[in-house]
């Protein structure tokens, strides 16, 4: 029979970012049975859900996800934040079930490492999946109108000569010839005008609805935006402290991310996040984790573990 370690209140209440539509989640940690163990049988985790069907989950519903004391070890190791996060709840969160829970918890210290690459790539796929295009198809736009106010067989070079300033647009010098850059895009300076704002359209329609309405501040996931800046900022946290204590400092300017109270465009979240990475990677480079886990210590715990209870 599996053996329970530890029961804590996980997700955005141990966060302080539960609203009243907020579910219920729990995470916690189990010894497998010798028996499934031997026998290649032994869940690695498993998890349990009120709500029966694919739809979300309300205020009124529980889930609870649960892992092994070898997955879960394997987890933190390898820098996951949601096997991190359960390491930096408040006393009241917990539920300990077994004394191998507060064994763990006194060197949680040697369960972190520099290890956070995994999560520091989910904060830029946020940033490209929304800023960067979108950003790029604003100048676009503004091409294909500042362009668009000369003839269809003017040349380039006309456009070129009072081009306002546009983010993503420059002019450059290729084998003596100007050319124009638009996101990448190169147009020789003896390109009829009627040909570049062609492509331009061809272009502009390309980026597709996602990005359209990311730069207009419609259906842009602010809760996935949110988590993005709620691990960075934990990261960060780790590594000037390992022992801290949800919630963070910035838990009231992630929430207003979470409840989409900001303009992506307007209130620069892109670029905050791109510094949030920044800030992110010195803190990681700075501080005193060290670059490799200690998995000797973490092998011999697991083992132990299991000898002292099988």
């Amino acid at each position: 029979m599996d053996i329970p370690i530890v029961k804590m209140i996980h997700g955005s209440h141990l966060y302080g970012l539960n609203t009243e539509k907020s579910d219920m989640d729990f995470k916690g940690v189990f010894l497998p049975s010798k028996r499934s163990l031997l026998i290649g049988k032994a869940l690695h985790g498993n998890r349990e859900n009120t709500n029966p069907t694919s739809t979300k989950n309300t205020s009124d519903d529980v889930d609870f996800e649960q892992w092994s004391i070898h997955r879960f070890v394997k987890l933190c190791l390898e820098g996951q934040m949601p096997a991190i996060d359960m390491l930096h709840g408040k006393s009241a969160c917990y539920d300990v079930l077994h004394p191998s829970w507060v064994q763990l918890f006194e060197n949680r210290d040697k369960l972190h490492s520099k290890q956070f690459k995994g999560f520091l790539g989910y904060i830029n796929s946020q940033i490209s999946k929304y800023g960067v295009k979108a950003s790029r198809m604003g100048a676009v736009r503004e091409m294909i109108h500042y362009i668009g106010r000369f003839g269809r067989d003017e040349r380039l070079e006309v456009a070129m000569r009072n081009l306002p300033q546009i983010d993503h647009v420059t002019i450059e010098n290729s084998i003596g010839c100007n050319q124009i850059n638009i996101v990448g895009r190169k147009f020789q300076e003896h390109t009829r005008c009627g040909y570049v704002t062609d492509q331009l359209i061809d272009l502009f329609n390309k980026y597709g609805n996602r990005v359209r309405e990311a730069e207009q501040n419609q259906n842009i996931d602010w809760k996935a935006v949110s988590h993005a800046f709620r691990c960075g900022y934990a990261i960060i946290e780790i590594c000037e402290n390992v022992f801290f204590e949800y919630p963070l400092m910035e838990t009231d300017f992630v929430m207003k991310v979470k409840l989409g109270e900001f303009n992506w465009v307007n209130d620069s979240i892109p670029d905050r996040l791109a510094s949030l990475v920044d800030d992110c990677e010195k803190a990681l480079t700075n501080s005193a984790l060290s670059d490799k886990p200690d998995y000797g210590f973490w092998d011999e715990f697991v083992f132990n573990t299991y000898e002292n209870e099988q």
